[in-house]
């Protein structure tokens, strides 16, 4: 923290050459050391002052990190939590590299750290690109993933896909199994859901395939297993060579991942 508030004038200037004028801007933090811990007081109240809505992405250590380091993390999750419920911060993506070792493991630690950057941006950057544009077959109007990233409090993404796709119960069943095992952190009370969204993508061919029943079936299970949230939904085509359908989720309004931070306290000790 002393860093960054000796080089803030630097630091603002830089900020301000570089990323004034978007639309929203986001700060990715690693929570486990100290630049990202100490970033968080000094960048947020500096990104603030260019007027657009901030949005974090914040990622939690692995689970092989130091006792310091998710000490750390639980310490800077808890400042980030309480910024966002006083609307410094439009949406707090969590993420957990210990889950993230889950579901891509056996990979070399040479490999991790870029399937890991993957696995963060892939379904940001899919809601963002896809929802700008027009579906032939169903929109998410770009206003409704806007009420997606301006939700407030926590939110978690996650992609799961699917080869059997025209088996009836296969997306939704699938979809399910993503919440459980695919989400890029654990924890999360889903049911907290207040607004969400999920975009089941493929190839043209795959989807005029599709059963409009299996779509359908998988989003009354979303439903269901978000309490009745408001999930906002869109099916698009892409030029894909895989025989197979994605769904990319994101659930908004969440509270704090109760069950993780008490894993990392007790893993602080």
């Amino acid at each position: 923290h002393q860093i960054f508030q000796s080089h803030i004038d630097e630091i603002a200037e830089f900020i301000d050459e570089n990323i004034s004028g978007n639309n929203m801007n986001f700060l990715c933090i690693s929570g486990g050391g100290g630049t990202g811990s100490g970033c968080v007081e000094t960048m947020i109240p500096l990104i603030e002052q260019l007027g657009s809505p901030i949005g974090v992405i914040y990622i939690l250590p692995k689970a092989t990190e130091d006792a310091k380091s998710k000490a750390n993390a639980v310490e800077t999750l808890a400042k980030l939590a309480k910024m966002s419920s006083q609307d410094k911060i439009s949406t707090l993506i969590v993420v957990d590299n210990a889950r993230i070792e889950q579901i891509y493991g056996g990979l070399s630690q040479s490999k991790f750290w870029s399937t890991a950057n993957s696995a963060i941006v892939s379904p940001i950057h899919t809601f963002n690109s896809l929802t700008a544009t027009s579906s032939e077959f169903q929109n998410l109007d770009p206003s409704d993933f806007g009420k997606i990233l301006m939700e407030n409090d926590c939110s978690v993404c996650g992609v799961v896909e699917v080869e059997n796709y025209q088996d009836e119960t296969a997306l939704a069943e699938a979809m399910i199994n993503s919440l459980n095992k695919n989400m890029l952190a654990e924890g999360f009370d889903l049911k907290q859901t207040r607004t969400g969204g999920v975009l089941v993508v493929g190839s043209k061919k795959a989807l005029e395939s599709l059963p409009q029943l299996n779509i359908d079936y998988a989003f009354s299970m979303i439903s269901e297993q978000t309490n009745g949230a408001n999930i906002f939904q869109g099916v698009y085509a892409i030029e894909d060579d895989a025989d197979s359908i994605k769904i990319f989720s994101w659930f908004s309004g969440l509270g704090l991942p109760v069950g993780r931070i008490t894993s990392l306290k007790e893993e602080s000790k």
